[in-house]
């Protein structure tokens, strides 16, 4: 007996896209399969699962109107195309987790500048601002800083650089250690504060303005969702390409709102910093450059 080249699924595909209920029947049983896709062949937790199935949901649709049957069933065109658009999720979380490890390594480098509690006191260099408890900085640190034996930076450009690093990091630096920072470089406490209280509204507006795109990207999702059901119960052929032509300006819109909410900085800029700071930014620059790279070379960064 001759093989059935077609699948179950094929046969739905070819039979059932036609008219609105069975499309609708044919979208729910796509539905459930691309979004157990992920988790069970490649073990993505919930919320990435989660995620990925609302950007992939707006393309089914498109993929039951496009299939056309050439000797392999549906469910190898469905693969390859939900293979495809996780390669381009996975690009896109990648570059967000990024964002996110930058400033867990940014606020981790506050705590590994200091000492181990059980480092010999001859190992490094205390800094005791009004005859308070005594900090100390290990070996290392103290030699690529230049801190000499009262508790400054000698060099001045090493203590500007401190300086730029620690305003970078003013999202998670405290305004006590700020202070320290400040003393540490020779500059005024207070002056500091100012320019970092500047920096932290900064970043509220900025973070006002990522809540507000997330929220128009999110209803931008709705409307897609809406207009595609509208679009599976039209008949009318005006309606359909008015649908149509909203359904494309939703989807750019939401492809212009991810990349402004990409390009949106979750630290302070450097141009930000010069700002503040009434420096040229190429200083700003050229600074944590030559700061991160010398840390990097002692394991600190």
């Amino acid at each position: 007996m001759e093989r059935d080249p077609y699948s179950q699924l094929t046969r739905e595909v070819l039979s059932k896209r036609g008219n609105a209920a069975g499309r609708r029947i044919l979208i729910d049983k796509i539905s459930r399969f691309v979004y157990s896709y992920p988790k069970k062949h490649l073990h993505w937790d919930d919320d990435d699962t989660g995620d990925f199935f609302c950007v992939f949901y707006p393309k089914i649709e498109g993929l039951i109107d496009r299939f056309t049957f050439q000797g392999k069933p549906f469910e190898a065109y469905l693969v390859s195309s939900i293979r495809w658009q996780m390669k381009t999720f996975a690009k896109k979380r990648v570059m967000q987790h990024s964002e996110h490890r930058a400033i867990k390594d940014e606020s981790d480098f506050w705590q590994k500048c200091g000492a181990p509690e059980n480092t010999n006191p001859d190992g490094g260099v205390y800094y005791s601002p009004d005859d308070q408890t005594p900090e100390v900085y290990s070996a290392e640190v103290s030699r690529v800083l230049k801190i000499e034996s009262r508790g400054k930076i000698s060099d001045p450009a090493w203590a500007r650089r401190l300086l730029y690093l620690m305003l970078r990091s003013v999202t998670f630096v405290d305004d006590s250690l700020m202070e320290h920072t400040a003393r540490l470089c020779g500059f005024d406490p207070g002056y500091i504060l100012g320019c970092a209280t500047e920096l932290r509204q900064r970043l509220d507006e900025k973070r006002e303005r990522q809540r507000v795109q997330i929220e128009r990207r999110n209803s931008l999702h709705v409307r897609i969702l809406q207009l595609t059901a509208l679009m599976s119960d039209e008949t009318d052929a005006d309606r359909l390409e008015h649908y149509r032509k909203r359904l494309t300006a939703a989807k750019a819109r939401i492809d212009k709102t991810n990349r402004d909410l990409r390009s949106m900085p979750v630290l302070p800029t450097h141009k930000d910093i010069a700002e503040v700071l009434e420096t040229a930014k190429g200083s700003v620059d050229s600074g944590l450059y030559y700061l991160m790279k010398a840390f990097k070379n002692i394991g600190l960064n």
